[in-house]
């Protein structure tokens, strides 16, 4: 059997490494400063560097990964 990954799912794999490298780590300090200085602790609010990210991660292709193509009825 042969296990490999499609075509497809090779290039899904080195977008999200991309985006992971040059968007999502770079990121993470201002992430968990924004939640460290929230008033009231309030981490149940999204800091905007999350919007900001899945903005990017919508215009890359990259967001909801699991949604059927729009033309199958997403």
């Amino acid at each position: 059997m042969d296990f490999s990954y499609s075509a497809k799912a090779q290039d899904y794999l080195a977008r999200l490494q991309q985006f992971m490298r040059d968007e999502v780590y770079p990121a993470e300090a201002a992430y968990f400063q924004s939640l460290s200085h929230s008033p009231n602790h309030q981490h149940w609010r999204q800091p905007e560097v999350m919007e900001q990210l899945k903005v990017k991660a919508k215009a890359a292709g990259l967001w909801n990964l699991f949604l059927p193509d729009e033309e199958y009825g997403a």
